[in-house]
């Protein structure tokens, strides 16, 4: 679970896809007794997984207002961006997931019609 301001360290890296991904593709090859160069199989993979970005992201800490909610299988992928930016609150863009059986999720987002003269509660 990602919390706001505090920095999440990504799971794994590209070079742990890459051997998991050979790793599959070996064992396909060995199981239908195909002959498999390993250095195209390897060349593919890096052409394929470019390096990932940073290995830790931060959510920012901030009020941020619902731009679009888009429906996907098992939720909702919830777009939102800063409220009213300035100097001292960079525009940003967002999103979540919001899993549909998941009933935490339902408490902790909080709906603020004017986060000026009503800001929301911690």
């Amino acid at each position: 679970m990602v919390k706001i301001g505090v920095p999440v360290k990504r799971p794994v890296t590209s070079n742990f896809l890459r051997a998991k991904i050979a790793e599959v593709i070996q064992d396909l090859f060995l199981y239908y007794r195909l002959n498999l160069q390993h250095d195209i199989m390897n060349r593919f993979l890096a052409h394929q997984i470019k390096e990932l970005p940073a290995e830790s992201f931060l959510v920012p800490e901030g009020l941020y207002r619902v731009e679009a909610i888009q429906p996907e299988r098992t939720g909702r992928k919830i777009y939102c961006k800063t409220y009213l930016p300035s100097e001292t609150r960079p525009d940003r863009s967002i999103y979540f997931f919001l899993e549909n059986y998941y009933a935490a999720n339902q408490s902790v987002v909080q709906v603020v019609t004017d986060a000026e003269s009503n800001p929301p509660s911690k």
